[in-house]
């Protein structure tokens, strides 16, 4: 795995007045802002379960053994899944910007080679040439003619609209 300090290197103080953007605090942002949202998931979740216990009743108390847990979870791992992605996005920017540091491109070329297009290469000289036969015998035959449609006048006019 790749060291990914060179955006972590500044102070974040300093890198918010880096108007060459050359480090990055998003990152460290991010993790800030999935640690709040931690926070604020889980005193949500106990507020809402204090007070359906407080409310009293097996439904609430159901609702609130049952329902909030998994509310819980689920949007912890809602936020750890936005916050990793959105991690894996500036990752990427830092990956690249090494690379073209490094003078790479997107590496060597595949080692396996296209086909020549047909007709560009010539057939080999040791097997017999089959005869070709002329384009026009693989034609399919021509279309028959369309139906002439008749002119407008032929057909009968259209009936008066009614009235409402």
């Amino acid at each position: 795995m790749q060291n990914h300090s060179s955006s972590y290197s500044r102070g974040v103080f300093r890198s918010l007045f880096d108007f060459k953007f050359s480090s990055l605090i998003a990152p460290r942002v991010l993790r800030f802002l999935y640690a709040l949202l931690t926070i604020l998931t889980t005193i949500g979740a106990v507020l809402i379960f204090v007070e359906l216990v407080n409310q009293g009743g097996g439904r609430g108390l159901a609702v609130a053994v049952i329902v909030i847990p998994l509310y819980f979870f689920l949007y912890v791992i809602f936020w750890r899944i936005f916050v990793e992605f959105m991690i894996v996005f500036f990752r990427m920017g830092e990956d690249i910007r090494a690379m073209r540091e490094q003078g790479g491109g997107l590496g060597a070329p595949p080692a396996v080679s296209l086909p020549a297009p047909p007709g560009s290469y010539r057939q080999p000289t040791a097997a017999p040439q089959q005869p070709v036969a002329p384009p026009a015998a693989n034609l399919p035959p021509p279309p028959r003619p369309a139906a002439q449609i008749p002119p407008q006048s032929q057909f009968p006019p259209p009936p008066p609209p009614r009235g409402y």
